[in-house]
Parts: C-alpha cells; sequence; structure tokens
C-alpha cells in the first residue's frame, strides 16, 4: 500500500460519518466473479488489502443510492453499467478489478481520452455531481503513474471536490448521493483517494 493498515487515519477533507456496525448482505453474484481481483487495495498482496480492508469501514451500512445508475456513463464505461450498480450502490467492501480503467473504450483505456495538458472533472455515476478534479498540484503524468502503481484511479486532497464526497470513519468513501467510490488509504504523501471509475462515470447533471 506504501502504507501499514496501522497508519491509516481519518481524512480531515469533506464529511465524516461514524460508520455503523450493522450487517451486510454481499454482491449480487455479478459483482463477485475475480473476487481477489476485486479487492480495492494495491500492489503488495490480496492478502495484505483484505486486511485494509477490514480495517477501513467494511462493516459499514450500505450504501443508499438516491437513484440508479446513469444510462449512459463515460469513458466507455456504459457496457460496465450492471457493474456499477452492484459495486456503487449494494456495496463496501468489493470493488472493480485492478487495472479495469486500462480496460475500457474498447481497450484504449482512461488515460488516453483525457487531454494530458488540462484538468478532468469526474461525476457522479448516479447523480453528476463533481466529485474529483485531476490532475491538481501534480503533473499529469504522475497522476497517471500512481494510478497505474496502484490498479485504480487515484486522487489526492488538492483533487477532491469536498463538499460533494462524505468520508466515513475508517476511510470508506461516499458521494453525498450516496454512491459508493472508494476508499482513502494514505501514504508517506498523505490520503490517497483509491477509487472505482464506474462510479466517477457520470454525465454532469447539476
Amino acid at each position: 500500500f506504501g502504507s501499514s493498515v496501522a497508519s491509516m487515519r481519518h481524512s480531515q477533507v469533506g464529511t465524516k460519518l461514524s460508520s455503523p456496525t450493522n450487517s451486510r448482505s454481499e454482491l449480487p453474484e455479478h459483482g463477485k466473479q475475480s473476487m481477489p481481483n476485486r479487492l480495492l487495495g494495491c500492489s503488495v498482496s490480496v492478502a495484505l488489502c483484505a486486511m485494509a480492508l477490514a480495517a477501513s469501514g467494511c462493516s459499514a451500512e450500505m450504501p443508499n443510492c438516491e437513484g440508479p445508475i446513469q444510462e449512459e456513463l463515460r469513458f466507455g464505461c456504459t457496457p460496465s453499467i450492471e457493474l456499477a450498480d452492484n459495486i456503487c450502490c449494494h456495496n463496501t467492501r468489493f470493488a472493480e478489478r485492478a487495472g479495469f480503467f486500462n480496460s475500457v473504450q474498447g481497450g484504449s483505456g482512461l488515460f488516453s481520452q483525457l487531454d494530458s495538458n488540462g484538468v478532468t472533472t469526474f461525476y457522479d455515476s448516479v447523480c453528476g455531481k463533481p466529485l474529483f478534479r485531476a490532475p491538481v498540484g501534480r503533473s499529469f503524468e504522475s497522476w497517471q503513474t500512481e494510478s497505474q502503481r496502484h490498479g485504480w484511479p487515484s486522487f489526492r486532497r488538492e483533487e477532491i471536490v469536498a463538499e460533494n464526497v462524505v468520508i466515513l470513519d475508517g476511510g470508506e468513501m461516499r458521494s453525498t448521493c450516496g454512491a459508493h467510490l472508494g476508499h482513502n488509504l494514505p501514504d508517506s504523501k498523505g490520503d490517497r483517494y483509491c477509487i472505482n471509475l464506474v462510479c466517477i462515470a457520470g454525465e454532469p447533471t447539476v
């Protein structure tokens, strides 16, 4: 992870809520396939990623999306609407597979679609609110390299739209529209938001 489970801390960005300890139903079968690869984490081991998830709010109650996933998603994610529904609205534990963002748009990947000289805004896949803007305070290449290294789009404190993101005790991240986004997995540089692309691929509606 670049940090141990013990070093995980609560972010000072966004809204913090206490994570209830209600039991959770599991993902539908579609969301369970390739389960080890769906564990949200990084490049050390599935076991370590699972430990981190257990320490980062996996006992929270299910997300409460305020509506369905948008019918058309950006970045080539429309064929993955069922996956988006499972991950973003019916789950706190599992994630899209590592490297999923490299497979979208017919395999050309996320970063090939972005303006390397500009800033891209990512919107909630349910309600269309802006959630992240990147890169901010670093180069496009640095952002891309970090995301590739960890296997999921990775954002930093400067890149979060704090008023639209809720950070639960333990690090789980949700939008104010109720969608599960991913987790805050801090490293030596500070907060690092490890996010599912299918949950931030919405079209802007607000």
